[in-house]
Order: structure tokens, then sequence, then C-alpha cells
């Protein structure tokens, strides 16, 4: 994921002026990505969710309030190598002062729990971290960008009913097959698109330069 949180977010407000829902939830869901706490950038991107809700009759998400606590996948990676090296530290220092029989306090007692606990958790936290990215490379975020669009089944798969995908609606893409991207919603393939009706949310970078805010 590459590009700027700002450069992103005054993106994905113009598109939402334009009435470009899907475009302006791709730039907002990019923008989130890298400033997860941003407040601005989580206000706009609930204004486009709550228009993508409202367009398929149900009921409107909540608009954030107060501050967020989220970390972005670079702080999280930051997060976990801190976690690692404070446990590493306190194993360090539990080592050093069995060695040399220095005399054990209260704090001393609990350096061997703390250095298993630091770096159990930093290890948990880069394991998730590790899934979510490739989670995310094998089957990319994705948001509608038509204004709507069908997804059908494929060539090769049994007939099934077409689903109607409206401009915002985000989803999970698969297989590339010529002009056609599969489309998974809840971890199942529903159909195909054509490519140019979804974005994946790490390509909107490429797109900011044909949505200016002013």
């Amino acid at each position: 994921m590459t590009g700027d949180a700002g450069v992103l977010y005054d993106a994905g407000t113009a598109a939402l002026g334009r009435g470009s829902i899907g475009e302006a939830t791709a730039f907002l869901l990019a923008a989130k990505r890298i400033d997860p706490r941003a407040g601005d950038i989580r206000r706009n991107l609930a204004i486009a969710e709550r228009t993508v809700a409202g367009a398929r009759g149900e009921e409107l998400p909540p608009m954030p309030r107060g501050p967020s606590v989220a970390l972005s996948a670079a702080e999280g990676w930051w997060l976990a190598a801190i976690l690692v090296a404070l446990g590493a530290a306190a194993g360090i220092a539990a080592i050093v002062r069995s060695e040399r029989r220095l005399p054990a306090g209260r704090f001393a007692r609990w350096l061997p729990r703390g250095a298993a606990a630091g770096i159990a958790a930093g290890l948990l936290l880069a394991a998730w971290l590790t899934a979510g990215a490739a989670s995310e490379r094998r089957h990319p975020e994705a948001v509608v960008v038509a204004m709507s669009v069908e997804a059908r089944s494929g060539v090769d798969e049994a007939p099934r009913a077409p689903i109607l995908m409206r401009a915002g609606e985000r989803a999970r893409a698969g297989r590339v097959h010529g002009d056609d991207v599969e489309v998974i919603i809840g971890g199942s393939p529903v159909g195909w698109v054509p490519r140019a009706a979804l974005w994946n949310v790490a390509d909107a970078p490429r797109y900011t330069a044909g949505f200016r805010y002013r």
C-alpha cells in the first residue's frame, strides 16, 4: 500500500462532492489504512457508507464519535517489534540478575513472566498482521465504482441468478479472467464483473490525479 493519506482524503472528498460514491469510498478506505485515527477521514468515509446503505434501503450506520485507537498496519508492525524487544530485554535482565545473584525485588521477580508475555504478544501480533497481509494479497479488498453492475456466473460455471451491486459496495477481488474479475463476498465467490467496475483499495492512489479537491 503506497500513497499519502492527505492526497487520498482530498481525492475522496472531491469524489464525494461529485456524487462518485464508489470512488470516494475507495479513496477514503485507502486513506484510513494509512491514518486510521484521522477524524476527517473517518467522518467522510461514514458519509459515503451511509449513502451506500441508504441506496440499498438498509439501516444507516452511525457516524463516528470520539477518538479512535486503531493502528495502521505499519504501526502494528512497529508495536510487534517493540513488544518483542521489551520481552527480550526483560529476559536478558532476568538472566543477568540470576547469574549475578542479585537481590530479587518485587519488580525483578516479574522479569521472566514479563519477558515471556512481551515476546508472545509481539509474535502473536506479527502472526495476525502476516495473516491479514496474506489475505489481502490473495483476495484484495475492492469497491464497486460503476453506478451498478451485475455479478454473473462465469462461462464454465453452473448458471446462477446474477447479483446486482451498486457503487460503493465493498467486496473482495478473486481470480482475473480476461476483462473480468471474480467477486467474493463473505468468503464465497458470487460471480464475475468487468474489471473496470471494481477498484482494489490498494490501487486507489494511482487514480487520485483525476479527482482534485477544490
